[in-house]
């Protein structure tokens, strides 16, 4: 265990489990990576409703698109991803849905998002 994180085959066995695999994923929704709740993350964009690998889905006060930069905080960690808007559709009056694709995630960034799973 290193700071309260377990380091075995059974962590990322457990990651798997909660996020899928990818084939299983894909061919029950047509999505590249399993989604994750986002439990203490925080996005500059609005609320969080998902994240995964690939990408994330907000709830924000406006419209968004095009390309971007989504700012997400952890308790111990800020990560800045460059990310385009895939899809945004209104909810209701000042609230706005949005599916946000990652252009590339780094090897930590990944890594910390799937420790944030375990947590």
């Amino acid at each position: 265990m290193i700071n309260g994180w377990r380091r075995d085959t059974s962590a990322f066995q457990d990651i798997q489990r909660q996020m899928g695999s990818e084939e299983s994923v894909a061919a029950d929704n047509h999505r590249r990576h399993g989604r994750l709740k986002p439990g203490v993350l925080w996005c500059n964009l609005g609320v969080l409703q998902d994240i995964s690998a690939s990408g994330l889905r907000v709830v924000c006060k406006r419209p968004v698109e095009g390309g971007l930069r989504v700012v997400l905080r952890g308790p111990d960690r800020v990560m800045r991803l460059n990310a385009r808007v895939v899809w945004c559709r209104k909810l209701k009056f000042r609230k706005y849905e949005a599916g946000i694709q990652f252009d590339q995630v780094p090897d930590d960034v990944a890594a910390y998002l799937r420790s944030m799973a375990l947590g």
